[in-house]
């Protein structure tokens, strides 16, 4: 008896245990931390080898990089606007694809500071009025979709500097009960759907069956 009850408090323990992820980007990196139970472990970057940092170092002293024509694409303020673009639009398809697990998760930390900053003044405020227009729809989607408890927005532009600083943050968690909950909700959905399709297959074929042998059909109820 003192086993099953240490078996069944083990088990509950697993099952209320906040699991999670942390990602964030500052200053052109990126990275990525498992969580659990409070314990950080970090994914990426992998702390890189002694053997690979000298050997990337070699290569790039035997092959100096070759002076490329510029392009179009390569236009500063284009690159600026592209990557501003592409970041929110990842977003919004984030926070909407997490919308089945809406308000299961919750966001621990929800970090955005944006410094707009041109060559161009007239480009900085362009930039700057953009961004505050996507912000509302994405925070909109984002309190719908998720359970927020800390959220740190902020938006400036700097006439002073020359290139746009953009610091993210987000830390998720949601227990094993709730991933539970809601692959047994999934599944008891999916189950009515098939017995319902089962059923009003039988009804076609009884259907037929009896207009083929006295040419008269069930009655619909």
């Amino acid at each position: 008896m003192t086993v099953l009850l240490i078996v069944l408090a083990i088990i509950v323990i697993v099952l209320i245990i906040p699991f999670g992820v942390s990602a964030a980007y500052n200053a052109d990196v990126f990275t990525l931390a498992a969580r659990a139970a409070g314990l950080e472990f970090r994914l990426f970057p992998k702390k890189p080898k002694k053997e690979r940092l000298k050997k990337a170092r070699k290569a790039k002293a035997k092959k100096p990089k070759k002076p490329r024509k510029r392009r179009p694409e390569d236009d500063p303020e284009a690159r600026k606007k592209e990557k501003l673009e592409k970041l929110f639009r990842f977003a919004k398809v984030g926070l909407e694809a997490m919308g089945r697990f809406r308000k299961k998760l919750t966001v621990n930390r929800l970090m955005l500071h944006v410094v707009l900053a041109s060559d161009d003044p007239y480009a900085a405020a362009i930039l700057y009025g953009g961004v505050n227009s996507a912000l509302p729809a994405l925070m909109a989607i984002a309190e719908q979709t998720l359970n927020i408890r800390d959220s740190d927005i902020r938006t400036e532009v700097s006439f002073e500097s020359t290139e746009p600083v953009i610091a993210f943050e987000i830390t998720l968690t949601i227990s094993l009960a709730r991933i539970l909950g809601i692959v047994l909700a999934a599944a008891y959905a999916y189950a009515k759907l098939t017995i319902h399709a089962r059923r009003e297959k039988r009804r076609e074929m009884l259907a037929e069956e009896r207009t083929d042998r006295d040419g008269t059909a069930e009655p619909n109820v």
